[in-house]
């Protein structure tokens, strides 16, 4: 089977499950999306298009002109697009910065497009981030399912090789989601999805800016919520160890992404260590999330804990909203390796 006709069948089965068998949809001048109109959004009208009940399934596909692998995959995802039909819904959501318009008004014009196309005008990570749901940092290029009741039922972090879309469909295969064929149910667990991550670029925003601002509730949350176990690892540009340890965790970040291990990343700087923070992160760039606190650095004790003295870098691995692993000072991927293989291997 190739690459495009793997992707387009797993999104279908991914589309298509949970939801009630309908009618085709007829195309017509009031159903066509406008491909060649680049339509600005806020995160509420985003996520309202998101979220609101229809009759038909959405795919979802984040993307901008300055991550590499999603001008790669651009063609793959818009043929793809063509070949589901107007029986699902289709958008393509662009997060370049608002200088960047012209960029991204030319590239859209110079390439095939089947889909509505979006451009997400608002700088409120935090807000997109916990509104799209689930294990989502903020990587590109980024494609989420959903069903007919705005529920999310599959998410794909990053450009995902034929060969895991495949393992995914024998998956969904055994769990009951395909049929005996290979063609889609009507039904399937509610609340379940489907998530693979590969190659993604680690942030909502290109290399020359800040990283996406985050506050002490949102960090709190989504630890809660992330599935697995996640690293907390706090720092800032200005601390000479942190910036020492960088390498090691891009390494360790290597070495467990694909096992289970999520890496987020917090700079703790002020407010008026911004240039320097983005001249590191420039020349530094992370295979990981990275946010930037808003608050002060003190408030993150309501998080990891009233011991902590505010000494960086400081690493902390959490589990459904648990605390199960913390440690002050530098990592090496080598000398956390059999800790770390321990964490992911306890894993469900």
């Amino acid at each position: 089977m190739s690459r495009l006709g793997v992707v387009a069948l797993c999104l279908l089965v991914g589309l298509l499950a949970g939801c009630k068998a309908e009618k085709p949809i007829v195309e017509t001048d009031a159903t066509r999306e406008s491909p060649s109109t680049l339509e600005p959004v806020s995160t509420d009208e985003l996520l309202s298009i998101v979220h609101t009940r229809r009759g038909r399934p959405l795919v979802v596909h984040f993307w901008a002109t300055w991550c590499p692998p999603c001008i790669e995959e651009w063609d793959v995802v818009q043929t793809l697009y063509s070949e589901l039909g107007t029986n699902v819904e289709r958008l393509t959501v662009s997060l370049d910065r608002r200088e960047d318009r012209g960029k991204l008004e030319a590239f859209v014009a110079q390439h095939e497009s089947h889909s509505r196309q979006l451009w997400w005008t608002s700088r409120d990570a935090d807000a997109l981030l916990e509104g799209i749901g689930g294990a989502w940092q903020g990587e590109l290029p980024a494609t989420f399912v959903f069903d007919t009741r705005g529920e999310r039922k599959g998410a794909f972090l990053g450009s995902v090789e034929a060969g895991a879309l495949e393992k995914t469909l024998e998956e969904l295969g055994e769990s009951g989601a395909l049929g005996s064929a290979g063609s889609p149910r009507a039904t399937s667990a509610p609340g379940t999805e489907r998530i693979l991550v590969a190659g993604a670029v680690p942030c909502l925003t290109a290399e020359a800016t800040a990283p996406p601002r985050t506050h002490i509730k949102s960090l709190a949350a989504r630890l809660q919520t992330q599935t697995g176990p996640t690293l907390l690892h706090l720092w800032a540009a200005w601390c000479v160890n942190c910036r020492h340890e960088w390498p090691e965790l891009i390494a360790i970040s290597d070495a467990y992404r694909k096992r289970g291990l999520k890496l987020l990343s917090v700079a703790t700087d002020p407010p008026e260590g911004e240039d320097q923070l983005i001249d590191y992160l420039s020349s530094n760039p992370p295979n990981f999330p990275v946010f930037w606190l808003e608050e002060a650095p003190e408030e993150l004790k309501a998080i990891v804990g009233e011991s902590w003295d505010g000494s960086l870098p400081a690493s902390f691995v959490f589990r459904e909203g648990r605390m199960v692993w913390s440690r002050v000072g530098e990592l090496s991927a080598e000398g956390v390796q059999v800790e770390f293989d321990e964490l992911v291997e306890a894993t469900p």
